[in-house]
C-alpha cells in the first residue's frame, strides 16, 4: 500500500473520480530501428516506465501498441505500415508526448526517442502540439514529415538550446542529437543531463522552455510560426552554476530515495518502530499536508490508512491507537525508482536550494515486489539539522482536492422505450471536492482558485460553502436561472416567498472552452488561496499540478471513454447490469456510479455497481448493479426521470464523467 501523496484523491459518491498521483533510476541504451520495428527511449529525464507507445503511419493506419520497459526503452512493430511515422507515448501519469520518423530515418535504422524536446520538434513539423489531435489527423499531415523538414526543425531547436547556454552550461557536447541520439535515461549523462536540467511546457500552439533552477528565464517556441519565437539574440543565458544546481539536486535526491528504500525495507509488524523510523529519518520539521502537521503526525499519516483524527495542524494529535490500519508491513516489499524533478522553488532566486522556503516537487515510480505499481508525486525540503532532503507535504492546512475532468452529457427524451431522441454535449474542465472535515463549514473560510482556463486567466474564482447543498461550490455558478444557466444570484422555483432556490448541483465543476484548452500546457499549475471571511486575510495556500483534460468529441470519444449500450435502454426499465466496451489499449481502474430514478409506480431508487468502484475492465464488459431503497419497480415500468453519473478513471490517470438523463415526454 502506498504512502499518501501530494495530489492523491480518494473516490467519493460526490462525483469525484479516484486519481492516482503522479524516477533512483535505471539506465538503458536506445536501440535503433530494424526492418520490422522502431526502437528508442521515452524519457522526461527519468525513464517513462511502463508507458504506452502508439504508432500511426502515413495512411492513418495504427500499429500494435506496446509498453516501455522499466528503463523507458521500447520497440514497436512497423510491419505492414508505411513510413513516415508518428509515435505517441502516454505516461502512467497521463503525460502525452510525440516523436516522429521520416522514411529515410527508418531506412537508416535510426533510434526514435520520445522526450519533451522531440515533442517540440514534431509539433513544429506537423503544426500542432496536441498529440491526440495530430495522431488522429496524421494521414492529412504525413507529407510534411520529410527528412528535410524534420532535420530543419531539429537543428532550429538545437540552436535555441545553444543560444540559451544549455549545452555549454551543463558541459554537454553541442554535437548531441536531440532526436535520434544516444539516450540513457536516469543516468544523468549526455541527453539525460539536459532533460534533467530543463522544463518544457507544451500547449497546442506553443512551447515554453526554461531551466528548472531558473524557471522565470524562459524562451518560447511557437509551433506554427517561427517568426513568433523568442529572439534568442537578446536572451540572457542562465549561469552555469545555476544550471548545474538542478543536476546536483538530482544527485542528492537520488541519495534520499536510497535512504527511503532502506528505511521502508526494514518495516515490520511493529508500527511504533516504523513510526519512529519515519519520524526521525524521512519527515521534515515543518511537515504540513492536507491539515496534518508536525513530525509525529506526519509519520503516522504516511503509515496509516483511514485515520479518524488526522485533521489538525498541531503535532501529536495522532497516537499509535489511532493507527488501526497500519500499512508499513505491506510497504516492506516496495521501492522507489526513476526520480524526476518537476519543479524547483528557489524562494530568493539565488540558486542556493537549501534555504528556508526552498523546496522541490518530484515524481517517481513505485514498485512492489519488483513490479511497477504506479507513479507518485511528492514535495521535499532540505533539513539542515540532518543534512538531508525530507518530505514536507503540500503545505496546506485544509484538505481540498482538484482534478481535471472530461465529460460527456447525454439527454434522452422519450415517449416509449422504442421512441426516443438523444443529444450529446461534451465539456472539459476542473472538478473540485472538499471532503467532510476538510475545511470549516461555518463560513469562516473561503477559497480563491486561479490558473489556466479559469476566468480571464488573472482573476481568481471564489469558492464558498453552500449550507443548503452541504458542500463547497464556485460562488458564481451555485444557482440556476429560469433557463437553467448557472448564476451567482438565487432564482426561486415559484416565488421568493417559498425560499427554495434552483441549486446548481454541478457547481463544483468549471467548464473550459476549446480556445482555453488550446492555450493550456500538458501539465498546468493551479493555486488555491485560503482566506478568512472576517477580514479577507490570508490563511494559507495550495498549488496543484493537473494534466490538461481531453476535450471529447463525437469523433474522438471512442478512443477515450467506455461505449455504453444505447442510452435509451436505461430509460425503459431498471438495468440489472451496465454493459459496454472499453476502448482499445485502455483499462478502466475505477468507476463511481450513482443513479436516481423516478418511475411510474410513484417511487425512486438508487443503484450502483455491485462489486464496488475498484475495478479492472478491458474490452467488452457487463457489470452487475444493485438497487437501494424501498420502492418496487417492475421491468415494464417506465422511468419518467433519471439522472445517472458515471465517474471513470483509466490507467493513464485520466478522469471522465459520463452523465445522462431520461425525460418522459408523451408528446414526442
Amino acid at each position: 500500500m502506498k504512502f499518501k501523496l501530494l495530489n492523491c484523491l480518494s473516490t467519493t459518491a460526490f462525483m469525484l473520480a479516484l486519481a492516482s498521483c503522479g524516477g533512483s533510476s535505471s539506465g538503458g541504451s536506445s536501440a535503433g530501428g530494424s526492418s520490422s520495428g522502431l526502437s528508442g527511449v521515452a524519457a522526461t529525464g527519468a525513464p517513462m516506465a511502463k508507458a504506452s507507445v502508439f504508432i500511426v503511419d502515413s495512411n492513418g493506419k495504427n500499429g500494435v501498441s506496446v509498453k516501455t520497459e522499466d528503463d523507458g526503452s521500447y520497440t514497436i512493430s512497423i510491419s505492414d505500415l508505411a513510413a513516415p511515422f508518428l509515435i505517441k507515448v502516454i505516461g502512467t501519469d497521463g503525460k502525452t508526448l510525440m516523436s516522429s520518423a521520416s522514411e529515410e530515418d527508418v531506412q537508416a535504422k535510426k533510434k526514435v526517442n520520445v522526450t519533451p524536446l522531440t515533442h517540440v520538434i514534431t509539433s513544429n513539423v506537423v503544426g500542432n502540439g496536441d498529440a491526440n489531435k495530430m495522431f488522429e489527423a496524421f494521414k492529412n499531415k504525413a507529407s510534411l514529415l520529410t527528412k528535410v523538414n524534420l532535420d530543419s526543425q531539429k537543428n532550429k531547436l538545437k540552436e535555441k538550446l545553444k543560444a540559451a547556454g544549455i549545452f555549454s552550461g551543463l558541459s554537454v557536447s553541442e554535437d548531441i542529437d536531440i532526436l535520434n541520439g544516444e539516450l540513457n535515461a536516469g543516468t544523468g549523462a549526455g541527453m539525460d543531463k539536459v532533460l534533467d536540467a530543463i522544463k518544457v511546457d507544451v500547449a497546442e500552439e506553443g512551447a515554453v522552455i526554461a531551466p528548472k533552477s531558473d524557471p522565470s528565464n524562459s524562451f518560447s517556441d511557437n509551433l506554427t510560426d517561427d517568426s513568433a519565437d523568442t529572439d534568442m539574440t537578446t536572451y540572457t543565458p542562465t549561469t552555469p552554476t545555476k544550471l548545474e544546481s538542478a543536476n546536483t539536486l538530482m544527485t542528492e535526491l537520488k541519495t534520499t530515495m536510497t535512504s527511503i528504500n532502506t528505511t521502508i525495507a526494514n518495516f515490520g509488524t511493529d508500527k511504533d518502530s516504523a513510526h519512529a523510523a519515519v519520524r526521525d529519518n524521512l519527515i521534515h520539521d515543518d511537515f504540513l499536508h492536507n491539515g496534518v502537521g508536525g513530525l509525529s503526525d506526519g509519520a503516522w499519516y504516511m503509515l496509516c490508512d483511514g485515520l479518524t483524527d488526522a485533521d489538525s495542524t498541531s503535532d501529536n494529535d495522532i497516537s499509535s491507537s489511532d493507527c488501526t490500519n497500519y500499512e508499513g508491513g505491506d510497504m516492506a516489499t516496495a521501492s522507489f525508482k526513476n526520480l524526476n524533478i518537476e519543479k524547483i522553488y528557489d524562494a530568493d532566486g539565488d540558486g542556493v536550494l537549501k534555504e528556508a522556503g526552498d523546496y522541490v516537487d518530484v515524481t517517481y515510480d513505485w514498485y512492489d515486489d519488483g513490479e511497477f505499481d504506479g507513479k507518485e508525486t511528492d514535495r521535499f525540503a532540505w533539513d539542515a539539522s540532518d543534512s538531508k532532503w525530507k518530505w514536507i507535504g503540500n503545505g496546506s492546512k485544509y484538505k481540498v482536492y482538484f482534478e481535471s475532468l472530461s465529460k460527456k452529457e447525454t439527454s434522452v427524451t422519450f415517449s416509449s422505450p422504442t421512441n426516443s431522441v438523444a443529444t450529446n454535449k461534451y465539456t472539459a474542465g476542473l472538478n473540485m471536492y472538499v471532503p467532510s472535515g476538510g475545511a470549516p463549514v461555518d463560513g469562516s473560510v473561503y477559497m480563491e482558485v486561479s490558473g489556466p482556463g479559469i476566468g480571464d486567466g488573472s482573476t481568481p474564482k471564489k469558492v464558498v460553502y453552500n449550507s443548503s447543498m452541504s458542500t463547497f461550490v464556485f460562488e458564481d455558478i451555485q444557482y440556476l436561472d429560469a433557463d437553467g444557466v448557472p448564476t451567482a444570484t438565487p432564482n426561486y422555483w415559484d416565488s421568493p416567498t417559498n425560499s427554495v432556490p434552483r441549486y446548481n448541483y454541478r457547481s463544483n465543476f468549471i467548464n473550459f472552452d476549446e480556445s482555453r484548452i488550446k492555450e493550456m500546457n500538458l501539465i498546468n499549475d493551479y493555486t488555491i488561496s485560503f482566506k478568512k471571511s472576517a477580514d479577507d486575510s490570508a490563511d494559507g495556500s495550495l498549488v496543484v499540478s493537473l494534466t490538461k483534460p481531453v476535450l471529447l468529441t463525437a469523433e474522438n470519444e471512442s478512443y477515450f471513454i467506455v461505449e455504453l449500450e444505447e442510452p435509451s435502454a436505461y430509460c425503459a426499465a431498471p438495468p440489472t447490469a451496465i454493459h459496454g466496451t472499453v476502448p482499445k489499449d485502455i483499462e478502466l481502474v475505477n468507476a463511481d456510479m450513482n443513479y436516481y430514478i423516478h418511475h411510474d409506480t410513484n417511487g425512486s431508487r438508487n443503484f450502483y455497481l455491485t462489486n464496488g468502484s475498484d475495478i479492472s475492465l478491458k474490452g467488452e464488459f457487463s457489470q452487475a448493479t444493485t438497487f437501494s431503497g424501498t420502492a418496487t419497480m417492475g421491468a415494464g415500468d417506465i422511468v419518467y426521470n433519471m439522472n445517472a453519473f458515471m465517474w471513470l478513471e483509466d490507467t493513464y490517470d485520466r478522469n471522465y464523467s459520463i452523465e445522462f438523463s431520461c425525460n418522459y415526454d408523451p408528446s414526442l
